[in-house]
């Protein structure tokens, strides 16, 4: 994880770069009191970056998204995005959020199809019962054989906005309020968000949102393609294998049956 110092060096640079603005609605990593944000749902803590947005900001953002789509499907829809120094940080945040969840199936190409295995690998961080190098091997393996380039770019991108922060615990919050949009249960014609499901995978998804934001640059370095093309037909070489040992387990079974219709018959 970067230290609070590298923190602090890239947080004032981003302030530099956008003075023109307020500065407490563009320092990702501001933590000042701001009245604006007392009322904050329940169970979500102030992190100045993502409680910039608003009504307003997340349906200008969505419209931004639509005309794009209509125009040129992008997907993900996240890697369409190129805001300039003069987009402010409730419509960058805004954006950010709504690009994840534009589209119903999954935030980004290939997610859908890892949920689960990601969230099982975030069950056992969270419960001690694997080692934690294996836990965070368990998810770099469902990532590099399930996404697509373009994917794994807007990962490595997140990864770097979120390093802006300067504190731990900022980190920490810019993954509370990522995980719900990031990482969803897979579905074919909506966006569950904060379904059943859902919430009762969330604190499992903060975790493998941490470890993703953490790790990216080392899950996604040079040949991580070829290294997911080989887990995938690794895991391809299992399943074929356990479907035929099934076949072979149940052809005793139906030999045995045939054998005993035909006693029955000869009795007759």
């Amino acid at each position: 994880m970067i230290s609070d110092d590298d923190g602090e060096d890239k947080s004032t640079n981003v302030d530099d770069e956008h003075q023109q603005h307020d500065d407490n609605n563009n320092n990702i990593g501001n933590t000042n009191a701001n009245t604006k944000y007392n009322n904050l749902p329940f169970g979500r803590r102030h992190i100045e970056f993502f409680d910039a947005a608003t009504a307003s900001t997340s349906s200008t953002a969505l419209n931004i998204l639509k005309n794009l789509h209509s125009l040129s499907p992008p997907y993900p829809p996240l890697s369409s995005l190129h805001p300039s120094s003069l987009t402010s940080a409730g419509l960058l945040s805004s954006l950010l959020l709504q690009s994840l969840t534009v589209v119903p199936k999954e935030a980004l190409k290939g997610l859908s199809s890892c949920y689960a295995s990601l969230i099982s690998s975030g069950l056992a961080l969270l419960s001690g019962t694997t080692p934690p190098v294996s836990a965070v091997a368990s998810i770099e393996s469902a990532l590099t054989s399930s996404l697509t380039p373009p994917s794994a770019s807007c990962l490595l991108g997140l990864s770097r906005l979120r390093s802006v922060a300067p504190t731990s615990r900022l980190r920490f919050r810019f993954c509370e309020r990522l995980a719900p949009h990031l990482l969803r249960p897979p579905s074919s014609n909506v966006a569950v968000l904060w379904s059943v499901r859902h919430q009762a995978d969330m604190r499992a998804a903060v975790v493998v949102c941490e470890v993703i934001m953490d790790n990216a640059e080392v899950f996604f370095r040079e040949g991580w393609m070829e290294r997911g093309r080989r887990e995938r037909e690794a895991k391809r070489g299992v399943d074929i294998a356990a479907r035929a040992d099934g076949q072979d387990e149940v052809a005793p079974d139906s030999d045995s049956g045939d054998g005993g219709d035909g006693s029955r018959d000869g009795s007759g």
